[in-house]
């Protein structure tokens, strides 16, 4: 027993002595200290979900004490790195806590505490979002609502009305009945949190319209955000015409989704198959489509400006034509709906093309980490939204993987190598992209789609080849009428993408449920 209880002893000094010492961690760390930036959205993001985690509202003043002790911290940490490194780490913690709490109170409005089942509310129309054979979905900034007191009402409400009118536009000053109740919590325990969203939203309460919707005869005045907002959509719909006039069908319903963001017209088989192939994402106005409308703008106005020597050799033509793309993509920001996604989307672009006006490196893992942390302070809430986790996850990976392999100085000056990190760059895309995001996506939908990576090494490039350059050219001929030259083939992609679906859809086990 003595023996052995010197073996144990012996042994425990052995790992003691194996340990790193401080010495050692604070060299690897100085050693990382070029990328220590990387981490502040990731422990930004930490104190974003330690706030939503919590069981109960603490006080603001709790957090304002954790802030400022944090921020003491960094201020007595002096020149010892590893100190150093440790305040910053729970600084950047405290800031992310605080700034979704303060997020949390900065936008709280009156919720409905019980049902209406024949409310009558008036209203300004904010929001039109067509549901196909569902009807259409109305988001109203609320002015009154039966039989709640004036401080109690919702700041909006959503309805649904199975009975579409469409000449229903943004800005109407409107009276409906209909039943009205709180947002719903989730059904079960770690599901989606409708709620939690309306919160966000400004949404205080959801239900159904009954009958006709009925203009107001002598409205109040219009708010402004809702006035330049109408004007916005009466653009968007001019646009949705024009589509479908040039592409009628599923076609051209899938155009309209990937230009103006309206998915409420697709064919139900359509989004069906789209949805279990693994390319419902291509419908999603995102990062993919708006790097595309921006990348397009830029190139064509340097090559443009390029072509003019007495341009090009007296001013900076590259940083004119990231000036271009920023102000393309913003317009496509406005024209595709404004939607949260979308603004994530465009951020990010603004900020890379921002980086080439500098004259630094547009895509890095810097660039990415400030994107991801400047939208995490604008609204902390989106780190809980499934397409912020999937396209950071996919970016991020996308850099990393790019940044060690470098395979462009491997092809540099050979066309022929360079054609094989072409073709199989759009395999590693795919794969890298689909990995990153795949548990994600199993996390929000329960499910996992088997033929995925199939699906979009057919259709990613056709989609960013051959689709969305029609669009950008559809929308650059519009305003001289001439649209068509673009929806026309950018229809026929479309047509091939949806076979794509169909096939992979079909195939045995396309989905499995997790």
């Amino acid at each position: 027993m003595a023996m052995a209880g010197r073996g144990a002893v012996l042994g425990a000094v052995i790992r003691l002595l194996s340990l790193p010492s401080a010495a050692a961690i604070r060299k690897s760390v100085e050693a990382e200290q070029d990328r220590w930036f990387l981490w502040l959205p990731v422990l930004v993001g930490a104190g974003i979900a330690l706030y939503f985690a919590l069981p109960i509202e603490p006080h603001w003043t709790a957090a304002a004490a954790v802030l400022l002790a944090a921020a003491g911290m960094v201020l007595v940490a002096g020149r010892d790195s590893l100190a150093r490194l440790t305040s910053l780490a729970m600084l950047a913690l405290a800031v992310g806590f605080a700034t979704a709490q303060m997020r949390a109170l900065l936008v709280a409005a009156p919720v409905l505490d019980r049902d209406f089942p024949n409310a009558i509310v008036s209203g300004f129309v904010e929001l039109i979002e067509p549901q196909g054979t569902r009807g259409q979905r109305l988001t109203i900034r609320t002015l009154a609502v039966g039989g709640v007191p004036p401080r109690s009402v919702p700041y909006r409400i959503r309805v649904r009305a199975r009975t579409p009118d469409r000449s229903l536009r943004v800005g109407d000053a409107v009276e409906l009945r209909g039943r009205l109740g709180p947002p719903p919590p989730p059904a079960l325990p770690g599901d989606y949190d409708f709620a939690r969203r309306a919160w966000f939203l400004g949404i205080g309460g959801v239900g159904f319209v009954h009958g006709r919707i009925v203009r107001m005869s002598d409205p109040p005045r219009l708010p402004v955000d809702i006035w330049l907002r109408s004007y916005i959509e009466k653009a968007r719909a001019e646009l949705n015409a024009s589509i479908a006039e040039a592409l009628p069908g599923s076609r051209g319903q899938i155009a309209t989704a990937l230009i103006t963001g309206d998915q409420g017209g697709i064919a139900p088989q359509d989004l069906k198959a789209l949805r279990e192939s693994g390319l419902a994402h291509i419908l999603s106005v995102s990062g993919l489509h708006m790097a595309i409308m921006a990348g397009a703008l830029f190139w064509g106005m340097r090559l443009a400006l390029a072509a003019i020597p007495a341009v090009a050799l007296r001013y900076p033509v590259k940083k004119w034509a990231a000036v271009g793309g920023i102000a393309g993509a913003y317009v496509y920001f406005l024209t595709s709906g404004a939607a949260v996604a979308t603004e994530r989307s465009f951020i990010m672009i603004t900020l890379m093309l921002a980086a080439v006006i500098l004259d630094r490196r547009a895509l890095s893992l810097r660039n990415v980490a400030l994107a991801g942390f400047l939208i995490l302070l604008y609204k902390p809430e989106s780190l809980l939204d499934v397409s912020f986790q999937m396209s950071f996850s996919a970016v991020v990976a996308l850099i990393a993987v790019y940044e060690a392999a470098n395979p462009f100085d491997w092809a540099k000056g050979r066309p022929g190598r360079l054609a094989i990190v072409f073709v199989g760059g759009i395999g590693l895309t795919t794969l890298v992209a689909g990995f990153a995001s795949a548990p994600f996506a199993a996390y929000h939908f329960n499910r996992f789609v088997d033929y995925g990576l199939l699906a979009n090494l057919l259709a990613a490039p056709l989609s960013n080849f051959w689709i969305m350059p029609c669009a950008v050219l559809a929308m650059f001929l519009m305003p001289l009428g001439l649209e068509a030259l673009g929806l026309v083939p950018m229809g026929w992609g479309i047509a091939v993408m949806n076979a794509i679906a169909h096939f992979v859809a079909g195939l045995p086990g396309a989905v499995q449920l997790v």
